[in-house]
């Protein structure tokens, strides 16, 4: 797996599997946990930018962080629903 495919997956269908979400999760974490070591962090393409809305030139950790953030929402409203 990769992170542009991944994404580029997620613009298209709004969707992700669980594993794909671990592995976003687990991509961004290994970003923090050795950022001294990151000599540069690329840039995802505007037409994603765009379509996530957030700032061009954006890195591609950033999208990940949204799309989790996002997701992550979506797991907590369910799971509040389910204590109904």
């Amino acid at each position: 797996m990769k992170i542009a495919e991944i994404i580029r997956d997620y613009i298209t269908t709004e969707l992700l599997s669980n594993q794909e979400l671990d592995f976003l999760e687990i991509e961004l974490w290994e970003t923090f946990d050795h950022i001294d070591e990151v000599e540069f962090l690329a840039k995802a393409p505007n037409d994603i930018t765009n379509k996530l809305k957030l700032p061009n030139n954006s890195c591609w950790q950033l999208y990940c962080a949204a799309i989790l953030d996002k997701n992550q929402s979506i797991i907590k409203l369910d799971s509040k629903n389910l204590n109904y």
